[in-house]
């Protein structure tokens, strides 16, 4: 009987099928090695490192439900996730309803930084939050960073006595499928959209700071997020910042199986 050895084998093909892990019985024997650059490698807090990281699967569980979910990136606890809701696994991912949310001890500025969000909303009918706060106008004002219903357009809304939006026009709309959302607010600069690395919409940005505190909820609670949520970080701007955004999109795709068109 022919013995394989895989056990310092990068890649094995099945009829020029490649895969990604191999098993006996119910027992996943090999996995098949990352190719890409460790996203972890930037951790920090600094120019062109990434200071928060959320893998929310990997978070602290009781009952299969989400408990906590730490920040893996260079800030630390500052950006660790206390859970609102009941929160289940699904695969490698979490399974959020609009009541579940997600709350930070500190508020982290999204201007100046690239924001990274791998979810798989389940529908774009209502109204879908990736982030904000309900914080007094002193505190940096309340702030809904939303998809709005129909998914063609991304609100980047500041509550600082009176109404400040950013509407970004995505084309083509935003489907209910799992997806790489990255949102970049530069100052004196614009307010960019990418979907699965391509860029869907840009517009002036007229935020000198944005601040949020919760994931999957904006200055209300209650109708956050309908989606499996899989991963969310944020790249703060300037170093080696090019490279790093083609390196954190490169494991993404890898990680979540996101059918993107990337070179590490």
């Amino acid at each position: 009987m022919p013995v394989i050895y895989l056990r310092n084998q990068k890649r094995a093909y099945i009829n020029g099928v490649e895969q990604t892990g191999l098993w006996v019985g119910g027992l996943k024997i090999w996995t098949r090695p990352s190719s890409t650059t460790p996203i972890s490698t930037f951790y920090g807090v600094g120019a062109g490192q990434v200071p928060m990281d959320h893998k929310y699967a990997e978070g602290t569980k009781s009952g299969g439900n989400i408990t906590a979910v730490p920040n893996l990136g260079g800030a630390g606890s500052a950006f660790n996730l206390t859970v609102n809701g009941s929160v289940p696994v699904s695969g490698n991912g979490v399974d959020l309803d609009p009541s579940d949310y997600f709350t930070m001890p500190t508020q982290a500025d999204l201007v100046g930084v690239r924001f990274f969000f791998v979810a798989d909303f389940k529908s774009v009918s209502a109204n879908q939050y990736f982030a904000g706060q309900n914080e007094a106008n002193a505190s940096g004002g309340r702030t809904n960073l939303f998809l709005l219903s129909g998914g063609n357009t991304l609100r980047i809304a500041r509550n600082a006595g009176s109404n400040i939006n950013v509407d970004v026009s995505i084309s083509p709309a935003v489907a209910p499928v799992i997806r790489l959302y990255e949102i970049e607010m530069t100052a004196s600069g614009n307010a960019v959209v990418w979907i699965n690395g391509e860029q869907r919409g840009s517009i002036p940005n007229v935020h000198s700071t944005y601040l949020i505190n919760r994931i999957a909820a904006g200055q209300a609670t209650g109708g956050g997020m309908s989606a499996i949520l899989y991963r969310s970080l944020s790249l703060i701007q300037g170093g080696d910042y090019a490279g790093r955004v083609t390196a954190i999109r490169a494991r993404l795709n890898e990680q979540y199986s996101l059918g993107m068109n990337t070179t590490p």
